[in-house]
Parts: structure tokens; sequence; C-alpha cells
């Protein structure tokens, strides 16, 4: 595999950042989807990584926090299968960085 992952950076504030959800696609689950967000006190969106050994993903997901990027172990709960990270810049149309479902 001589391939390698190009780094960019990107030019984003996180203060301009904003979560926007779908309130009727909010559900209690047992078991999360990769991609949903849970909805808790900290945002958390649900992950699966690739192992170390570089055999394919783990088994077990995780959930990142979107407040400071640490990952636990997922639980049960109110989950968001509709969500959009946006950057809202001062005095510049809000754009999207990230959705998950939806259109």
């Amino acid at each position: 595999m001589g391939s390698s992952f190009k780094v960019f950076r990107i030019p984003l504030k996180l203060r301009d950042l904003r979560l926007q959800i779908e309130p009727s696609c909010i559900s209690r689950k047992a078991e999360h989807i990769v991609g949903s967000l849970l909805v808790d006190e900290q945002p958390r969106i649900i992950t699966a990584f690739i192992s170390q050994d570089g055999s394919g993903v783990d088994a077990d997901q995780w959930a990142v926090s979107l407040h400071d990027f640490a990952r636990d172990r997922p639980g049960s709960g109110y989950a968001c299968d509709e969500w959009r990270l946006v950057n809202v810049p001062e005095s510049l149309p809000l754009e999207v960085i990230a959705q998950f479902g939806g259109h």
C-alpha cells in the first residue's frame, strides 16, 4: 500500500461552528448506527475506528464528543439520525461542514 493520507489545514474557528438537528429524527435507541448523533449534555457522534494493525474496522463503536473530541463507549439513550454541522462566520453566509442523514 504505497498511498498515504494528505493533510489539509481547514481555516475554521470553533466558535463559528453550530450543530443543527432535526427534532423529528430524535428517538430512544439501544443500538446506534455509525454517523448518528447521541443527544446528551455534550453531543457525540457514533464512529468506528480502523484497528492499528490495519486488518479492518473494530467491532466496537465509539462516541466522539464534538466538545473536546474525546471518545468513549456509547450507551443507550436518545440519538438523532439527521443532523449537520455548519460554519456561521460573522457577516458571511452559512456553510455546511458535515452532514448525516436527510437529503
